[in-house]
């Protein structure tokens, strides 16, 4: 459904302009402050009803636009200055539709016709567009995404300030033992070097007394020969004794031995004051490993769950139709071939706005392009191109001369029709009854 006549009256700088387009593209030239974008904003006005602050010309008290579909005409009407608002909608045999506005309002997308619209959108706005557009709702998906990405970043926050406190740590005393000294272990041990010392002495006691009795026996056996059978046997005693003890001796524990465990008796609490600031040093880097290596993991389950989210996402994407080939939407931004919307030349994005504006209005396929001087000849082509592929209706506002093909305005009325436009027929114009109010 395209424009197939437009009559204007006293609509913002127009005076009145009444014609019918020939061709899809509608080419509005004119000076700045002409009247030209009052014609867009005619069209624009009439079908989406939206409140315009002071929509009829300065001076006059009644404003009016019909706008022809073909199968349906749109009149609206202004009055006491714009603050009356009347639509009406009928159909070419006449009939006139209830609820006009609400009918209306299902032909037109959420962007209306200017694709330029959709490029002045933040990435986030175009992003919630675009997904309402093609059916899909991420808003669920994109809020426990963002609930874990933030949670990951808390995380990460975390992880890395335990890291940083594992890294300046204070280390264990260098030679610090690796357990509590105990007093009664070296106690013990003293008391067991102490039996052997004490063993061996008695040994040596022993040996020496044996030795020492021998030579007295010696003695006695050379000043007493008649003891010498007695001392003979007592000799073999002694002998056996001395062999003995030879054969079982008891080593004698090294001075070393006792100055050490001495040493390591007199020194126990100062041991023990190292043992303690190692076990708690010891203490601190355990749980701050712990507590970085729990961070990690809870991070780590975070970026699962945000790839599951994507993965979701992607899956979803990937079974609906896009508006053109190579859009999809990835972490609230609408992507074109690769490149965010926000990094696209101007052409891509105009390319990509026209295409979604076009998919918002199936069915009245009119596209306005009110800031039509700022796209050079290749980005007016594009456009074109597009919206004749598609059967829609271009209409671009260029700041210049009057062209051949234009519809040219000068102080709100037209100089020029361009070659494929038709002007009024005098013959034909009749008065329209006055439309219902806006329900």
């Amino acid at each position: 459904m395209n424009v197939v006549g437009i009559k204007t009256e006293n609509i913002q700088k127009l005076v009145a302009v009444e014609f019918s387009p020939g061709d899809d593209v509608i080419v509005v030239t004119g000076k700045n402050g002409s009247g030209k974008s009052s014609l867009l904003d005619s069209i624009f006005f009439a079908i989406t009803g939206k409140k315009v602050d002071d929509p009829v010309r300065h001076g006059e008290d009644r404003a009016e636009v019909v706008v022809d579909l073909g199968e349906y005409i749109v009149k609206r009407v202004w009055t006491q200055g714009g603050k009356v608002n009347r639509v009406e909608v009928s159909n070419s045999e006449g009939a006139v539709f209830k609820s006009p506005q609400a009918m209306l309002d299902k032909m037109v997308g959420a962007i209306s016709f200017d694709p330029q619209a959709f490029q002045d959108m933040k990435s986030d706005k175009q992003y919630r567009m675009l997904a309402e557009l093609v059916g899909v709702d991420f808003s669920e998906m994109d809020t426990d995404r963002k609930k874990l990405y933030d949670e990951r970043t808390l995380l990460n926050s975390d992880l890395k300030n335990k890291r940083a406190l594992l890294e300046t740590a204070d280390v264990p005393p260098e030679g610090a033992p690796t357990e509590r000294v105990s007093a009664s272990k070296l106690l013990a041990e003293k008391a067991t070097l102490d039996e052997k010392h004490e063993a061996h002495t008695t040994w040596q006691n022993n040996l020496d007394e044996a030795v020492e009795d021998e030579t007295i026996i010696k003695g006695q056996l050379e000043t007493a020969l008649e003891e010498v059978e007695k001392l003979r046997e007592q000799m073999n005693v002694v002998n056996a004794d001395i062999l003995r003890f030879q054969e079982s001796p008891i080593e004698l524990v090294p001075q070393s031995e006792f100055d050490s465990i001495d040493g390591a008796i007199a020194d126990i609490d100062n041991q023990n004051a190292l043992f303690t600031e190692a076990e708690i040093a010891r203490e601190n880097i355990n749980n701050l490993s712990k507590a970085a290596d729990e961070a990690a993991i809870l991070s780590h389950n975070r970026t699962i769950a945000i790839n599951q989210i994507d993965d979701t996402r992607i899956d979803m994407l990937e079974s609906v139709e896009m508006p053109l080939d190579g859009l999809t939407m990835e972490n609230e931004q609408v992507i074109y071939n690769g490149t965010l919307m926000s990094q696209l030349s101007d052409g891509e994005a105009l390319e990509v706005s026209t295409a979604i504006a076009m998919a918002m209005n199936p069915k009245l396929k009119v596209i306005l392009i009110r800031r039509g001087s700022l796209l050079d000849h290749d980005m007016i082509k594009i456009v074109t191109d597009m919206i004749r592929k598609k059967g829609y209706q271009l209409w671009i506002e260029l700041v210049g001369d009057p062209t051949e093909v234009s519809l040219h305005i000068e102080d709100g009325g037209v100089t020029q029709y361009g070659a494929h436009i038709a002007p009024p027929d005098p013959e034909e114009t009749e008065p329209v009854d006055e439309p219902a109010p806006v329900e």
